[in-house]
């Protein structure tokens, strides 16, 4: 039974390098039980500070749950994979293997990519019953690689005649950790792209063809981009904290302000990076200067920088790094 395993996941692996694009990441998680075995896994003006009260906050919808796809029958191995993205793509990646791998069926559980479908990650692999592959995302493949949840791939990637230079070098070196490999990349966002609206740019009196250099340019532009009238905000030129999450937020403007998180060589956490501390002390006075209470109310119903309720995009703000 492990013998039959391990051969499906190299198969598995072997496909994955065939269609990886270059840091999102697929790897295979450690403790995994015999084939078909695992688990289901359920898965003012610009500058006064706001007083008004904020403006109430609609729930947020419950989603649709996510229907398992059922491995086809009458296969000998069966792979359960966790995925965090609904997109119509998946099935014809499902079947592609399925059918070039008549012993092999891929059971597809739906994990969502935030801090609950970590959770169950992790009860799942401390239950001995994990998912054979899960998606992990890239800068945290170091972290799960040091909590042991994962298997390195090494042998694995070996045999499969998979290469550094099949992918993108970030993407690549990101998968990496104590000089084992733990991931392999399905595709790369280089983020992050920085946006800005050239409509309200003209409006405020800024030259739309240029967009700022530096973070101090970017806050002389909201100076004259954000219009808060009556402790209301109705318009800022950026939020610092809403790139695709707090946390996300924190690494983005720490390596705009150059700061680092991780000494490799000394393996050790650098959060206190007087630099870091800088980019936060920046976006702590953001909050001070508007009401973070004023701008959940400015910005109800947000999942993210962009998309079709996003601030960018409903033009409440004007400046933006985003996906590409």
């Amino acid at each position: 039974m492990k013998h039959r395993n391990v051969l499906s996941r190299r198969a598995f692996l072997h496909t994955l390098g065939g269609i990886s694009g270059a840091a999102v990441l697929l790897a295979a998680c450690g403790s995994t039980p015999p084939p078909g075995g695992a688990a289901a896994g359920a898965t003012a003006a610009p500058g006064a500070a706001a007083a008004a009260p904020t403006a109430a906050i609609p729930p947020t919808p419950v989603p649709t749950p996510v229907p398992e796809r059922a491995a086809t029958s009458g296969r000998a191995n069966v792979l359960t994979i966790w995925y965090p993205y609904t997109n119509p793509n998946w099935e014809q990646i499902w079947k592609g293997f399925e059918d070039s791998h008549a012993d092999i069926g891929i059971k597809a559980v739906f994990a969502a990519n935030d801090t609950t479908g970590n959770a169950k990650f992790f009860t799942a692999v401390a239950s001995g019953s994990p998912p054979d592959v899960v998606w992990v995302d890239g800068p945290q493949v170091a972290e799960w690689a040091a909590r042991g949840v994962l298997e390195p791939l090494d042998d694995l990637i070996g045999a499969a005649g998979i290469k550094p230079e099949d992918f993108w070098t970030p993407s690549w070196n990101q998968s990496v950790y104590n000089g084992k490999v733990w991931a392999l990349t399905r595709s790369s966002d280089a983020n992050f792209g920085f946006f800005w609206n050239k409509d309200i740019f003209k409006e405020a009196g800024l030259d739309p063809e240029k967009p700022p250099q530096t973070v101090q340019e970017m806050d002389q532009m909201n100076e004259k981009i954000a219009k808060v009238t009556g402790g209301h905000i109705e318009r800022l030129g950026y939020i610092p904290w809403i790139v695709y999450g707090s946390s996300n937020s924190m690494f983005t403007w720490g390596w705009v302000f150059d700061g680092n998180f991780y000494d490799p060589d000394a393996k050790k956490i650098t959060a206190n990076d007087p630099k870091v501390v800088k980019a936060l002390q920046w976006m702590a006075d953001f909050a001070k200067k508007y009401d973070p209470r004023q701008i959940s109310g400015f910005i109800p119903g947000m999942t993210g920088p962009g998309g079709e309720t996003g601030p960018f995009t409903t033009r409440k703000v004007a400046l933006s790094p985003q996906g590409p």
